[in-house]
C-alpha cells in the first residue's frame, strides 16, 4: 500500500509569455489507508496536484515518492504501468468510452493490462455488484444517468486493484441522494478495501468523512484538520501567498 512523500513540487503553465505558478513547493504526506480531501477555491492547483499523482503530467521540480519510488523519474514505459496499475483516477465528467457498454468499460484497463479473460469477467462482476450496477452492466453511457456513470467510473478506477484512488469533484455533478451513495461507496473501497484515497472536492459532506481535510491555496496546502480520533502531522504553512488563476 502506498505511502505518499511530496516535496518542494512547483508546476508552471506558460501561455503565450505569460506563466502561470499552479503548484508553489508544495509538500504532502499520505499514510497508507488513509482517505484524505482536499479542499480549496478554483485555481488553487488542487486538480493539478492530482494529475502529478495520477502521472498524467509532470512537475517542473520537486519530487513524488510512492513506496519509495519517485515517479518523477519514471519513464514513459514505466508510467504507464504505473497508471494502469498502481493508481486509478475517478474524473468528474466520469471519461467512460461512449461506444462501449458499461462492463466493457470496466474490462478495457484489464484487457490492456493482459489480464485473462476469465479473471476479467470475475472481478467485472464483483466490481459491478460493488457499485451496484449490475442490472446496467449492457448499457452504453449515454443510456446511464449521471450518478450511474459515476458508479461505472469508479469500478473502472478500480478494474486492475490499484492502491491509490484520486477522484476529482466524484459528486460534483449529482444530485444530494446520488452523491451520498456515491459516497458510501469511497467508505466502503477505504474500510473493506483498504485503498488509500485522495479526493479533490467542494463538498463538505466528503471532508467530514474523511481522516484528514486540507485545504489548498494559491498552489499550496495551508490547512490540515484531522478528522479522526488519532492526531495526524500537519504539513508545513504555505509561505507568502501567489495567486495562480489555473483552472484546477
Amino acid at each position: 500500500m502506498p505511502d505518499i512523500a511530496i516535496r518542494n513540487l512547483i508546476k508552471i503553465y506558460k501561455t503565450g509569455r505569460t506563466e502561470v505558478l499552479a503548484l508553489r513547493e508544495l509538500r504532502l504526506d499520505i499514510r497508507s489507508g488513509e482517505m484524505i480531501t482536499i479542499l480549496g477555491p478554483s485555481g488553487c492547483g488542487k486538480s493539478t496536484l492530482l494529475n502529478m499523482i495520477a502521472g498524467l503530467d509532470r512537475p517542473n521540480a520537486g519530487s513524488i515518492n510512492i513506496d519509495g519510488r519517485n515517479i518523477v523519474e519514471l519513464g514513459e514505459t514505466a508510467l504507464a504501468r504505473y497508471r494502469r496499475t498502481g493508481v486509478g483516477v475517478v474524473f468528474q465528467f466520469f471519461n467512460l468510452v461512449p461506444t462501449l457498454t458499461a462492463r466493457e468499460n470496466i474490462e478495457l484497463p484489464m484487457r490492456l493490462e493482459g489480464t485473462g479473460g476469465a479473471v476479467r469477467r470475475r472481478r467485472t462482476g464483483e466490481l459491478l455488484e460493488l457499485v451496484k450496477m449490475a442490472e446496467r452492466a449492457e448499457h452504453l453511457p449515454d443510456e446511464l444517468s449521471g450518478g450511474e456513470q459515476q458508479r461505472i467510473a469508479i469500478a473502472v478506477a478500480l478494474a486492475n486493484d490499484p492502491p491509490l484512488i484520486l477522484a476529482d469533484e466524484p459528486t460534483g455533478e449529482l444530485d444530494s441522494k446520488t452523491g451520498r451513495e456515491v459516497l458510501e461507496i469511497f467508505k466502503t473501497m477505504k474500510e473493506k478495501r483498504g485503498k488509500t484515497l485522495l479526493i479533490v472536492t467542494h463538498d463538505e459532506r466528503i471532508a467530514k468523512l474523511s481522516d484528514r481535510a486540507l485545504r489548498m491555496i494559491d498552489g499550496q496546502m495551508v490547512d490540515d484538520r484531522a478528522n479522526s480520533p488519532t492526531p495526524t502531522p500537519t504539513p508545513p504553512a504555505a509561505e507568502d501567498a501567489m495567486h495562480a488563476n489555473n483552472g484546477a
